[in-house]
């Protein structure tokens, strides 16, 4: 792989992403809701889903120290795969743009109704744009990430990320079908029923609980 390329894409790549889908949708909540980030963490009441938000947090934080590391220093000590073609990194760049496109589209479908986490607050049931798709795709923008920047600076380190992030993702949604199953009742478990978790047409909810 082009080293030069990667290690100004990766922190470049993480760097958009934190702009667009953390930092400025953070700004919109305030100026829409006149307090708060959206990032809901502390009105979070079940224990297990809150130690599930503090994962999720030391994950993105991993992540971000893995980019970081491998700009500075290089493949050499974070056992980076540098051998792997160039195609590898560009793939990787190309699938953290897709992430930043869908998250930011899902945000913007979201409206008022995002946030970061589930508190006690209701929300509207967003259906509409990527929501018509399938039911999380602000979360499966997370799982490109991810994944994008694996391919970027792919190593052992990179691929447990992923795998750990697909894993926290999976559960957090499911945390937070049972919240909309009792916020929404029918309504939801009929979207839920026509639509998948992740993907379309997979994991769609038939008849029972998350």
């Amino acid at each position: 792989m082009n080293e030069t390329f990667c290690r100004i894409a990766a922190p470049s790549s993480l760097g958009a992403f934190s702009l667009l889908c953390l930092g400025l949708p953070m700004i919109r909540h305030r100026l829409t809701h006149g307090a708060g980030s959206g990032f809901v963490i502390d009105r979070v009441e079940d224990p297990a889903a809150r130690t599930l938000g503090f994962a999720m947090t030391a994950q993105s934080n991993l992540v971000m120290a893995h980019v970081v590391l491998f700009a500075a220093f290089g493949p050499v000590p974070l056992g980076v795969w540098s051998s792997l073609p160039d195609w590898v990194g560009k793939l990787g760049v190309a699938t953290v743009a897709m992430a930043i496109t869908l998250v930011m589209t899902s945000q913007a479908t979201m409206g008022r109704n995002w946030r970061m986490c589930v508190d006690d607050r209701p929300t509207d049931l967003v259906t509409a744009g990527p929501f018509s798709v399938v039911r999380n795709p602000i979360y499966l923008g997370t799982i490109l990430l991810n994944t994008g920047l694996a391919l970027i600076a792919p190593s052992a380190w990179s691929v447990m990320l992923v795998w750990c992030g697909g894993w926290f993702v999976a559960m957090q949604a499911r945390f937070e079908e049972t919240h909309l199953l009792t916020l929404h009742g029918a309504s939801y478990r009929a979207y839920a029923s026509r639509t998948g978790r992740f993907l379309p047409g997979i994991g769609k909810l038939l008849g029972g609980t998350p």
